[in-house]
């Protein structure tokens, strides 16, 4: 470990991520051993190689949430949203009262299209009080983009999600974004009657 470490250091990225995995042969249930073979795939740019190291930590037993979030973010860069979703499903499972791992699964499920369930993610964040602006503001494009896709007559949902958070966004420091206001008028006209003649 400590002449991976001393590699690692300088930059020597295969001779390192070699003395780890020497230090793994050794000692399969070493998960720092694994911890800094991920490092090393990560830094040079393996990035599929050091998703499955920190995987290979967490089956272990290792459950950290910062190596669940090198995991993710190692899928994230290879493409694979829905990957790292999972993980980071697992993540909030094992640590609930984390809002960073919440955001992240709710962007990852973002990414992977699927807007729905990043917004019930991210819902009992928002009800609590606790979502950071980047948050509320990822609420509100989500809510547009379900709005957006929402193929039947009835928009009451919708709209009354969105003037829920525009409501939010007042409150707090973050300033409203103008396609709001947009796509509450345009839900409020969807839900009039059409006038008769």
């Amino acid at each position: 470990m400590a002449r991976g470490i001393a590699r690692l250091r300088r930059g020597d990225l295969e001779p390192a991520a070699a003395a780890f995995r020497t230090a793994i042969k050794i000692a399969s249930d070493f998960p720092p051993a694994a911890v800094y073979l991920g490092a090393c795939y990560a830094a040079g740019g393996r990035d599929r190689e050091a998703a499955g190291a920190w995987q290979l930590v967490l089956a272990l037993g290792q459950e950290d949430p910062v190596v669940y979030r090198l995991a993710a973010d190692a899928l994230l860069r290879l493409g694979d949203a829905a990957g790292a979703a999972d993980v980071l499903t697992d993540a909030v499972r094992a640590f609930p009262q984390d809002a960073e791992l919440t955001r992240r699964v709710a962007l990852a499920r973002a990414s992977a299209g699927d807007a729905a369930h990043a917004l019930e993610l991210i819902e009992p964040l928002l009800a609590a009080g606790s979502a950071e602006p980047d948050v509320q503001v990822l609420a509100v494009k989500l809510a547009i983009a379900l709005a957006a896709g929402n193929t039947t007559s009835d928009h009451a949902e919708d709209l009354a999600r969105l003037q829920r958070y525009r409501q939010l966004l007042a409150r707090g420091q973050e300033r409203p974004p103008p396609l709001i206001a947009h796509w509450i008028r345009h839900l409020e006209g969807a839900a009039r009657p059409p006038v008769r003649p």
